[in-house]
């Protein structure tokens, strides 16, 4: 009996697929924690527009060096 219509054991690529969108959400929740926290850092260490001036500056540097 197949688990829902187009299931099929002879189709490993829909397996390869629910893995690449597992792991595709859980880059993206690492990424998003991250950048939360780096955020509330900047955050705390600065404030009003100095706040803004020196994230523009975080993301800047992290686009220039790759990380």
């Amino acid at each position: 009996m197949r688990p829902w219509k187009g299931w099929s054991s002879e189709s490993p690529g829909r397996v390869v697929q629910l893995l690449a969108i597992v792991t595709l959400a859980l880059m993206g929740s690492v990424i998003a924690h991250k950048g939360y926290h780096d955020v509330a850092a900047l955050a705390q260490r600065y404030d009003g527009a100095e706040f803004w001036r020196m994230l523009g500056r975080y993301v800047i540097a992290n686009l220039l060096a790759g990380g």
